[in-house]
C-alpha cells in the first residue's frame, strides 16, 4: 500500500474520530444541563417540602389551641359551677325560655341525681 493511502485513510479514519469526540462532547454538555435542571428542581422540592412542613406543624399547633379553647368555652358556659368539671354524660339541655333567649343547662353528678325521684320537676328532663 502506497504511502498516500496510508495517509488519506488516516485522515478520514481521524475525522471519524473528531466526529465522534464531538458528538460525545454535545451529549455531555446536554447531560450536564440537565444534571443541574435535576439538581435545581431538587432544591426546590426540598424547599417546597420544608415550608410544607413548617405549615403542617403550624396547623397542629392551630388545631392543638383550637380543642383547648374550645374545652374551656365548653366549661365556662356549659358547667356554671367553678369548682366542678364539665362532663358530657351528665349534662343535658333542657328549655329554650322564649324571653330570654336562653337556652339553660342543668347539669348534676351522677351520683346526686340517683338520690331525686325521676318524678320531681326540676329533674324530669335529665
Amino acid at each position: 500500500m502506497p504511502l498516500r493511502e496510508k495517509l488519506l485513510c488516516a485522515i478520514e479514519e481521524v475525522r471519524f474520530l473528531a466526529e465522534k469526540l464531538a458528538e460525545s462532547e454535545r451529549r455531555a454538555k446536554a447531560m450536564q444541563k440537565e444534571c443541574i435542571q435535576t439538581r435545581d428542581q431538587l432544591g426546590i422540592f426540598v424547599v417546597e417540602n420544608e415550608v410544607l412542613r413548617r405549615d403542617l406543624e403550624r396547623i397542629k399547633l392551630a388545631l392543638h389551641e383550637s380543642e383547648s379553647l374550645r374545652h374551656q368555652r365548653k366549661e365556662r358556659f356549659l358547667f356554671p359551677f367553678p369548682n366542678r368539671s364539665w362532663d358530657s354524660d351528665i349534662c343535658r339541655k333542657t328549655d329554650t325560655f322564649p324571653e330570654s333567649r336562653t337556652t339553660y343547662y342543668r347539669t348534676v353528678p351522677t351520683s346526686i341525681k340517683q338520690l331525686f325521684k325521676p318524678r320531681d320537676p326540676v329533674y324530669r328532663n335529665l
